[in-house]
């Protein structure tokens, strides 16, 4: 097999036919999968396109480099032909070019394709930038609801002048619109960026070839003059592909008229109108989700590696079986972690003879440095099953994660020879293990509190306020939530104190989390202090022994912070983490 057998050529007007006959037998509601897209975009990522068993393959000049040269993305094969067979020759000739087999973008069902037929070779990631917005177009074409209400309040301004129309894009006003499309442009010239020279050179390709690619469209007048217009394309049975959209932003409601007009007019039929995805611009994106979709269209990146993200369901039986033996643990508390913790993005894993035998979790923490906040990850439960030891495989893995990432990597060493193990792979510790012993308070000396549960956004705003600064590892408010249940799995409590003496409705000075591990208490985190943790601890035992009064009475107390060791890429090499930062709540 060679490069020459497969005819791959730039996509171009004559092959409209054949690449919509393949479209149309996947149905898919991607807003890729679209002739227009692949056609307007087609000069400025080099697309090709080939037919191989029986399936369309596109494959485009995107992002994807290795040693600074770009590489092929392709999408996964489409249509009714073999895509299995296909796959497996875009893997052939990708050996034979020397680079990992990259596909983008690929939805649920093709991720699932993908861990059945090829296990353990593709690292699967999801691609929140380029998520589809599909919103129900009965609901667009109304704005019905408390929730658009401000959408209708702006098409009511627009309507104040009556002075309005809309029609549809014709030959006859076609030029019309191009040339405000370039007056909209020339309104945006302090913000012109490559971006959107980008998106103007497709642009203009979609005026010179509207009729030829078959895209609908309409414009909004006032005064007769051209203020808004859009177009787009059926792009499957029941979907509405949206593809540009331009207003004058100083005409007010113009986006939300021209949005509903054109829904009203020309997508009758449809059940959902597609308004592609956002970029990754936070701006675009608060206004997609301002108009509620119904569907975030899940997208997906995977490429050839040898280490790959675990998942959930397909990986379970094996991540289990491999935790129980390296680490011991109960069946209970693995079922417990991987119910609640793990997800299809959290884990990798490399295969060795058609299983899962190496393995870390990657849990999303922020550092706060002196420059601000900075994006990391928590390593836990990094583990190789004996017979596949001494191979490196963890190794490989933690170096994946370093080089894939590019972002801090934080972890607590569980025992202490493997400090060394980290040291050598390029962390540094920067958190110490500390350990106390708690004596509580005799009864007439116990505080005067008031103790309740703590939610999730409770605990964390004390816990930041209190220990926010250089060094502190800050964890989202669903780690926080993960770590009450996790306290609460082993008997404990997560609190908020308030001392009785302050007003009512004041904010509780404090939080404190225990668990229960047979006679001992232990306090996992609290804002409280050394001195005043002891006066509180009777009163914790008593609660204790009402809420689980089948375990034996609590008899000792024990508070201990872990130590920790971070990775920082070079980047951040120069950021200087104080030592004497707060990290907590590790899962140990």
């Amino acid at each position: 097999m060679i490069m020459e057998d497969y005819n791959f050529h730039e996509v171009g007007i004559e092959d409209k036919d054949w690449i919509k006959a393949r479209l149309a037998e996947d149905d898919g509601n991607s807003c890729e999968r679209s002739f227009s897209t692949i056609f307007l975009y087609r000069k400025l990522y080099h697309v090709q396109v080939a037919e191989i068993a029986g399936c369309l393959v596109f494959r485009c000049m995107y992002k994807t480099m290795k040693e600074n040269v770009p590489y092929w993305t392709y999408y996964f094969p489409i249509g009714a032909g073999d895509k299995r067979a296909a796959l497996e020759i875009m893997l052939e000739l990708c050996r034979q070019e020397g680079i990992p087999l990259h596909l983008e973008p690929i939805l649920a069902q093709e991720r699932e394709l993908l861990l059945e037929w090829f296990p353990g070779r593709f690292l699967i990631e999801s691609n929140r930038d380029c998520y589809d917005y599909l919103y129900s177009r009965e609901k667009l074409a109304s704005l019905k609801g408390k929730k658009m209400q401000k959408k209708r309040n702006h098409i009511a301004r627009f309507k104040d002048d009556e002075n309005w129309s809309y029609e549809p894009i014709t030959r006859e006003n076609l030029a019309e619109t191009r040339f405000m499309a370039r007056n909209w442009i020339c309104s945006r010239a302090e913000k012109w960026n490559e971006d959107m020279e980008n998106e103007f050179s497709v642009l203009e390709d979609a005026f010179v070839n509207y009729e030829a690619i078959g895209l609908k469209g309409g414009i909004l007048r006032r005064h007769e003059d051209i203020v808004a217009f859009t177009m787009g394309e059926p792009l499957n049975s029941n979907t509405f592909l949206v593809h540009f959209e331009k207003a004058f932003p100083e005409v007010q409601g113009a986006y939300p008229m021209i949005n509903q007009q054109f829904v009203q007019h020309a997508t009758e039929g449809f059940e959902y109108i597609n308004r592609e995805d956002d970029m990754g611009d936070l701006g675009l994106r608060k206004a997609k989700l301002s108009y509620y979709p119904e569907i975030l269209l899940k997208k997906y990146v995977a490429e050839t590696a040898d280490v790959v993200m675990a998942d959930p369901v397909r990986d379970r039986e094996a991540i289990h079986a491999m935790w129980e033996q390296c680490f011991g643990d109960s069946p209970e508390f693995i079922d417990f972690y991987m119910s609640k913790r793990m997800s299809e993005l959290n884990m990798l894993v490399i295969y060795r003879d058609g299983r899962a035998v190496s393995m870390a979790s990657f849990l999303p923490a922020d550092i706060q440095t002196a420059i601000g906040n900075i994006e990391g990850y928590y390593v836990y439960a990094v583990a190789t099953l004996p017979e596949y030891q001494g191979q490196g495989l963890s190794s490989r893995i933690l170096q994946f994660a370093q080089q894939h990432w590019q972002k801090p990597l934080i972890l607590s060493p569980a025992e202490s020879d493997l400090r060394i193990f980290y040291a050598k792979r390029g962390f540094q510790p920067v958190y110490d293990k500390k350990f106390y012993a708690l004596q509580p308070c005799r009864e007439q000396e116990a505080a005067d509190v008031a103790l309740k549960p703590a939610t999730a956004k409770e605990y964390k705003a004390i816990r930041d306020a209190k220990w926010q600064g250089p060094g502190y590892v800050a964890w989202l408010e669903e780690d926080i939530a993960y770590a009450m249940e996790h306290a609460a799995f082993q008997q404990g409590e997560t609190l908020l104190v308030k001392c009785c003496h302050e007003g009512e409705g004041e904010t509780p000075q404090h939080i404190l989390m225990y668990t229960l591990d047979g006679e001992t208490m232990r306090i996992v985190e609290s804002t409280l202090n050394l001195s005043q943790l002891p006066k509180l601890l009777p009163l914790l035992a008593r609660r204790a022994a009402e809420l689980h009064p089948e375990s034996r009475k609590v008899r000792s107390f024990e508070y201990r912070l872990p130590d920790g060791m971070v990775w920082l890429p070079e980047r951040l090499k120069t950021t200087r983490l104080k030592r004497r930062g707060y990290f907590n709540l590790v899962l140990d």
